[in-house]
């Protein structure tokens, strides 16, 4: 400690990518059902509050539209990160003629 190093593996970038797609999938889904349910609620609601749950129904579907894209970006920039990594590891590699971690590759 105190190097200024902070031992981040592949398995842990991958990890982490993977980590962020399931929380997205889940509120992906999560947000889905709350659509579907206001949309049930517009469908079923007598006079002029409908257009109201219909309102609701299109922000919702705008803010997990804004979700995706937010979380795609969070796991391409954690591949990027992996892919930097790793070939900051491979220059490294050639430049002193081993790996730069006491001999072992970090990805």
């Amino acid at each position: 400690m105190g190097d200024g190093f902070v031992n981040v593996t592949f398995s842990d970038l991958k990890h982490a990518a993977d980590t962020v797609y399931v929380c997205v999938e889940r509120i992906e889904d999560l947000v889905q059902a709350m659509v579907d349910l206001v949309g049930k609620n517009a469908e079923n609601w007598e006079g002029g509050g409908g257009e109201m749950f219909l309102q609701l129904k299109a922000s919702m579907a705008q803010k997990l539209i804004q979700m995706n894209a937010s979380a795609g970006r969070a796991v391409d920039h954690a591949y990027g990160v992996h892919d930097n990594l790793y070939r900051t590891d491979q220059e490294l590699a050639r430049l002193m003629g081993n790996t730069p971690f006491g001999g072992q590759t970090v990805y």
